[in-house]
């Protein structure tokens, strides 16, 4: 079967490279004319198959479906693929499913790559007419919806009335086994010490037998924040680790060379993929933009008043929440990006 070649050549980091990853068997319920259409690239049609496979194995020590990491980098298509592993699960009977991203903006974008995938050939069902905005559900009662995809923010599902809205219809008729997509997952980090990381576990534990897809192409940054990780099958029954605290000792223990092991030992264990889009043929050019007095009036003025804000900040810290900090450095950056 002819496959579209992606546009952009990606290649994968030295590391990943130099191990292969598990020969791929697993059959997807995706009609052939859907990737004959060229809907999806060799590099999409690779990941979906290999997140396939991971979730048709069979279940962990602990009774849970193992989940799988989709690390690639801008530019691979990460929305894409998730769309099409929604597609192939709907098609094998698995018509209810959740996609947990960083905004609620972001549901433009998962309704274009579902309808990119849905549309691309005769006779598919159209998932981006499936879409099921959570903000727009009243809260407190049941979603109606026999089927469909549940579309939050992480920020949503962090509060427990939004979330047990979405377990109780998840597991209204029976187990659930549809897929729960967490887009740009490194939002979960710090599991169990944010409202986030703490709705994300919960997830994982009330629904056993999702089809847990992890997509970012920074999962984590710190070996504390992979706590959300559970479905990667790295602690627990059945592992040299029985809980996170005893993986990350060891981890620690290993040092660097243990951190970069890691991914190496998942792409073998067919639990990961992270491909990058090269820079072959990439030029670059450092250009210096020179204030005008205006620009820099601008400039100085938004600092003071950011410094004054933080000095308010720090006044009322005590009657603040605990992520008020967090929030306000991040108001913090995206103001200043914007005004550069």
């Amino acid at each position: 079967m002819t496959v579209a070649e992606h546009a952009e050549v990606a290649v994968q980091p030295a590391l990943l490279a130099s191990v292969r990853a598990p020969p791929i068997t697993y059959q997807p319920a995706l009609p052939r004319r859907v990737v004959k259409s060229g809907a999806l690239s060799d590099l999409q049609v690779e990941a979906l198959m290999s997140a396939g496979q991971c979730h048709a194995g069979p279940l962990t020590a602990a009774g849970t479906r193992r989940g799988f990491l989709l690390a690639d980098g801008a530019g691979v298509g990460k929305g894409r693929t998730q769309a099409a592993i929604l597609l192939d699960a709907w098609l094998q009977g698995h018509q209810r499913a959740l996609w947990v991203s960083a905004s609620a903006d972001l549901l433009v974008d998962a309704r274009r790559d579902l309808e990119a995938v849905c549309t691309a050939a005769a006779g598919v069902p159209p998932l981006h007419t499936y879409l099921i905005p959570l903000t727009q559900l009243p809260l407190g009662t049941p979603i109606q919806a026999p089927r469909g995809i549940v579309f939050a923010s992480y920020a949503l599902l962090a509060r427990p009335a939004r979330l047990a809205q979405v377990l109780a219809w998840c597991e209204a008729r029976k187990a659930f086994e549809g897929v729960v997509a967490l887009d740009e997952c490194h939002r979960a980090k710090a599991a169990g010490s944010t409202g986030a990381g703490s709705a994300v576990l919960r997830l994982q534990t009330e629904l056993p037998l999702a089809r847990v897809v992890y997509s970012s192409a920074t999962c984590a940054t710190e070996l504390q924040n992979v706590e959300y990780l559970t479905r990667l099958a790295l602690w627990g029954r059945g592992t040299p680790h029985p809980n996170f605290g005893a993986f990350r000792e060891a981890m620690a223990a290993g040092g660097p060379a243990a951190k970069e092991l890691l991914p190496v030992h998942l792409k073998c264990d067919g639990a990961l993929l992270s491909r990058l889009i090269s820079f072959e043929g990439v030029a670059v050019r450092v250009a210096t933009h020179q204030l005008t007095p205006a620009q820099r009036r601008l400039y100085n003025s938004s600092a003071r008043l950011w410094l004054d804000l933080a000095r308010l900040l720090r006044r009322r810290a005590p009657l603040l929440p605990p992520s008020a900090g967090s929030r306000f450095w991040s108001a913090h950056q995206r103001f200043f990006r914007c005004l550069v």
